[in-house]
């Protein structure tokens, strides 16, 4: 402990209390392995998130969390509910499982603790090498302090029953009637972490980044403030997430939790159902059951998925690169749509969190360099984003969230081409409750049963399938406002009267000439997109069609349906026939986007660089100089 730091003199008081004396014989040996993270508790991230977590469980609006230069964290403030005798007898108590039930500020709300012990965890990890003092202070102006000299428990201490046996550093609780003391510290709950060989350490960008993530719906909507004092500069964590662009995906447990499950995606109903073997799952459109059945259910929970809303964002699909994809350019164009306090500075490559009166920044030269070694067409911000805010899935349990995890969202789209696979960049948030989640001491340490592995797959799979006819609708539609405005420009030119300005007609027609040159220029290169996305692992959860036909007709109604799109938007007064397919073959005509992945599967057929089939290439220049001439 630093030479500098005095404890003012207690004034011990009797409180009425017996604490705890049932603890085991090695607790010596306990708080060893709480010190080390060896009781679930694995990080000192883990170890800050349990502080704010019982912060929200006292009804706190504050939680503040200083660290010093050297970024180890000195303090944990919360203005929750002061300590009570119960409440200290239980943070006395080593391996407490002594939880309360409800939060005490607003009854309505759940607890995020479980178990109770996550705070004798917390300080062990914080402060295990040094001291630990613990403050609470009332709204009467009363202080009750505990100093828990934890580095000489665990290794010093001859008695193993180093907590609960009578030694003048036993860990116990004082009344401080010092003026002076009481002015230090304000209303609520203050932790204090002393010593010059803590072993924890943190980094500030890390901190915020992961606070931002996992914190951003209680900030939004509960009044929740989250400060971080740095080293005297002050970063307040912000809400990121944009739900402007939120959709909700409801489902239900019909019978048993473990066999069947009932969801719904946009306006049509599925049933997924376990197989006897227990090993795989079934999923298909469920005809005979109705909304009423998906809402009426008791077991009803939800599923958010955050991507950009296609009624609200705008894309232009003109001029794209000759490498770059509709999706590409697409989620180029809207990702930064679904996140809020977020900036990006594109003269210094540097993505910018909005943290109050500070910021921080997160350098993206290095993702330049890794964008320039695979050749990738997203951009750089995409590829941070992706790789930084982007959590694989948010599990939140109580309308709090307990953790965001890894979770491969490519994996559930192998069925969908490269091109389509746009719930990758998504933002996928689950709302469950303790019956369908087995939840750990330490609470980022989340499992989810099988049942909701394999439905979370299947509704990114079909909600990816709406998205991608979302986007070819927009592209159909964007096709058609510029065949307008061609034709727009023409009659402009057949309005100009003989006896004008020619320098003005001359204008028009070579404007016009030109336009004609990107539009095939345009179609040309449109064609020639091609996304290389690396190969997913095998699935741990195999999903199946229920049966071969029935994935069949959905392939067939999937073409069908993107059809007659474009046969829709694009039709002009000639009105051509209607695309038909004969076998393997077109006839009359073929919509531009089936175009598109017919090239790109086309492509896809060649394993190197080289097209050594060139006959289709030579019909298609020959079509191109054909409409130049």
């Amino acid at each position: 402990m630093p030479s500098h730091i005095s404890f003012p003199t207690p004034i011990i008081i009797n409180m009425a209390a017996s604490y705890d004396e049932t603890t085991h014989s090695d607790e010596q040996y306990r708080l060893q392995k709480q010190i080390e993270g060896s009781t679930g508790m694995m990080t000192y991230q883990d170890a800050i998130d349990e502080e704010i977590d019982n912060a929200i469980d006292a009804g706190a609006t504050l939680c503040e969390i200083t660290f010093d230069g050297e970024g180890v964290c000195r303090q944990i403030y919360n203005d929750g509910n002061s300590m009570n005798m119960s409440d200290r007898q239980a943070y006395l108590t080593l391996d407490s499982r002594n939880k309360k039930k409800q939060n005490e500020r607003n009854p309505d709300k759940c607890l995020k603790g479980r178990f109770g012990h996550g705070s004798s965890c917390s300080r062990s990890r914080l402060s295990g090498q040094g001291v630990h003092l613990v403050t609470s202070k009332d709204h009467e102006n009363l202080i009750h302090q505990a100093n828990i000299e934890l580095c000489y428990l665990a290794y010093e201490c001859p008695n193993e029953r180093c907590w609960t046996s009578n030694h003048d550093k036993r860990p116990k609780f004082v009344a401080i009637n010092d003026e002076t003391e009481t002015k230090k510290y304000n209303f609520g709950v203050t932790k204090e972490y002393f010593g010059d060989n803590l072993e924890q350490r943190f980094d500030k960008n890390e901190v915020l980044i992961h606070l931002a993530k996992k914190y951003s719906n209680v900030i939004e909507y509960d009044d929740f403030k989250i400060i971080v004092n740095w080293c005297g500069e002050t970063y307040e964590v912000p809400s990121i997430f944009n739900d402007e662009h939120k959709e909700t995906i409801q489902f239900c447990f019909p019978s048993d939790p473990d066999i069947e499950a009932m969801f719904k995606v946009r306006n049509t109903i599925y049933r997924i159902t376990r197989s006897k073997n227990k090993h795989t799952f079934s999923c298909y459109e469920s005809k005979k059951d109705t909304e009423k059945s998906l809402y009426d259910s008791s077991t009803k929970f939800s599923m958010e998925i955050l991507f950009p809303n296609i009624n609200i964002v705008e894309v232009n699909f003109n001029n794209l690169t000759k490498k770059e994809s509709i999706r590409h350019r697409f989620i180029n164009t809207t990702l930064n749509y679904i996140f809020k306090n977020i900036d990006y500075d594109e003269t210094n490559q540097k993505i910018i969190m909005n943290c109050g009166q500070n910021n921080i920044y997160i350098d993206c030269q290095e993702k330049e360099e890794e964008k320039r070694k695979t050749k990738t067409n997203f951009n750089v911000e995409v590829l941070v984003l992706l790789d930084t805010l982007i959590p694989g899935i948010i599990i939140d349990c109580n309308k709090y969230t307990l953790t965001y995890r890894d979770f491969d969202k490519e994996r559930c789209l192998t069925t969908t081409d490269n091109g389509s696979r746009y719930l990758k960049y998504g933002i996928i948030r689950l709302k469950l409750d303790e019956t369908l989640i087995r939840v750990q001491e330490n609470k980022s340490k989340i499992e989810l049963k099988p049942i909701i592995e394999a439905l979370v797959g299947k509704i990114i799979e079909k909600y990816n399938k709406d998205v991608s006819s979302d986007v070819k609708r927009m592209v159909a539609k964007n096709q058609e406002q510029e065949e307008g405005n061609s034709i727009q420009v023409n009659s402009s030119i057949q309005s100009i009267p003989q006896e004008d300005d020619e320098k003005s007609i001359e204008t028009i027609e070579t404007a016009t000439e030109e336009g004609a040159k990107s539009e095939v220029e345009d179609e040309n290169t449109i064609s020639t997109a091609v996304i290389n996305v690396a190969p997913s692992e095998t699935e741990t959860i195999h999903i199946d069609d229920d049966e071969t036909e029935r994935a069949a007709e959905e392939k067939d109604d999937e073409i069908d349906t993107d059809t007659n799109i474009l046969d829709v938007t694009t039709k002009s007064s000639s009105q051509p026939k209607k695309s038909t397919k004969v076998n393997e073959h077109y006839k009359n005509s073929v919509s531009k986007i089936d175009a598109i992945q017919i090239w790109e599967k086309y492509l896809a057929s060649f394993p190197g660089e080289d097209i050594d089939d060139v006959e289709a290439i030579n019909i298609m220049l020959s079509r191109i100089n054909k409409y130049r001439e």
